[in-house]
């Protein structure tokens, strides 16, 4: 299956445009392979004093269904539509998974739904490892997720409509949790694991392949308390000193590996694991694999995603390929010394960047902990 985290790029811009937006000529289906075009922004908000897009809601997903269905038929019926070029999509509800099933009842002229399956509860903080054991647990155990609840929806029409996501990142904006603790959890350097790992998990465990993090810019939201959450930005300080919160770090070296497909990883052997609690967010109590995997291959070209989730210990592995590679790879990794550090006042966290030139099949390395490794490399010969 084909893949791509939506990210900008280090460039600062996510998208690099072969042609200037101002004078375009030739039809933007001529440039983009393809073009995704969400028909509002949920849009089955209820127009209340506190629904955030009051004016622009359409209560409730039947009418967005109905409404969607009608806007959407008239754009296929146009003289210029590309079938074959465009992705039409609904905005669904991930709170609600029942959303899912109003508008796919409702609509048949769409071919996806979209939804923001956000993360980072944290209503208690006595240990390090109550408060980030819990959220990589989370992100492991899609299972237990409302977008897997609604692709199961969505595939049970049969119908081929595709799930995307159109936003993910933290959403820790209530409780009153002191800043102390808030800000190293959303501003910090577990984001750099947390959120590269929940758009792979997606990915492998229910073929969501496209994926959008939110969002570049913004420097804090103000919650319900009346107090200001380091959310949601990816960027820092990017004009002035190019700081970039982990959040972005991590889908950054996320996006170095992703090309053409993912392709399966098997994990055997002793297989280092934590035991949490039915604590911050997760329904029951989970044990995980710190160790974690996934790979991409494109002809010659292979990559591989490493994480060590243990915020303690590092552990070593053994890689063994499908297709004996070059002995020169690259390594991209990103191994906080503190879990807690951030990039809000000075640089403190960035990813490191060397070549290995004795990469064979049975290639032996140590993750250290709370890491995230991106390796690629190639398999031509001659």
């Amino acid at each position: 299956m084909s893949a791509y985290l939506c990210a900008p790029t280090s460039s600062g811009h996510p998208y690099a445009l072969k042609r200037a937006a101002l004078g375009q000529s030739e039809p933007w289906t001529t440039v983009f392979p393809t073009i995704h075009l969400e028909y509002g922004n949920e849009l089955w908000g209820a127009a209340s004093g506190s629904d955030p897009f009051f004016g622009a809601s359409l209560l409730g997903g039947k009418r967005l269904g109905k409404i969607s269905n009608d806007r959407f038929a008239i754009l296929r019926a146009g003289p210029f539509f590309d079938a074959a070029k465009c992705d039409l999509i609904i905005g669904g509800q991930n709170g609600s998974t029942g959303r899912q099933a109003q508008l796919m009842d409702e609509s048949t002229t769409h071919d996806s739904i979209a939804l923001a399956p956000y993360f980072g509860t944290l209503d208690t903080w006595n240990s390090q490892d109550e408060i980030y054991y819990p959220l990589f647990a989370s992100a492991l155990a899609t299972s237990l997720s409302n977008a897997y609840i609604s692709k199961g929806i969505i595939d049970s029409y049969g119908r081929g409509t595709e799930m995307s996501i159109y936003e993910i990142n933290y959403h820790t904006t209530g409780g009153s949790i002191p800043s102390s603790v808030r800000d190293p959890f959303t501003a910090g350097a577990s984001g750099a694991l947390a959120l590269p790992l929940s758009m792979l998990c997606f990915q492998r465990d229910m073929g969501v392949n496209l994926q959008c993090a939110f969002t570049a810019a913004g420097f804090a939201f103000l919650d319900g308390n009346k107090d200001y959450v380091r959310l949601w930005g990816l960027l820092r300080d990017i004009e002035g000193t190019r700081r970039k919160r982990p959040t972005w770090l991590g889908v950054e070296l996320a996006n170095k590996a992703i090309f053409g497909n993912m392709v399966e990883t098997a994990q055997s052997g002793e297989m280092p694991t934590k035991t949490i609690g039915a604590v911050n967010g997760l329904p029951v109590p989970q044990t995980f694999p710190v160790v974690n995997s996934f790979a991409f291959h494109d002809g010659f070209d292979h990559s591989v995603v490493l994480f060590n989730l243990d915020l303690t210990a590092p552990h070593s592995i053994v890689l063994q390929h499908a297709r004996t590679p070059q002995n020169t790879a690259t390594m991209c990794q990103f191994a906080p010394g503190d879990i807690n550090a951030t990039n809000e006042d000075a640089q403190l966290l960035d990813y490191a960047t060397s070549t290995i030139t004795d990469f064979s099949d049975g290639y032996s390395m140590t993750l250290p902990s709370k890491s995230l490794t991106v390796l690629t490399w190639s398999t031509k010969t001659g």
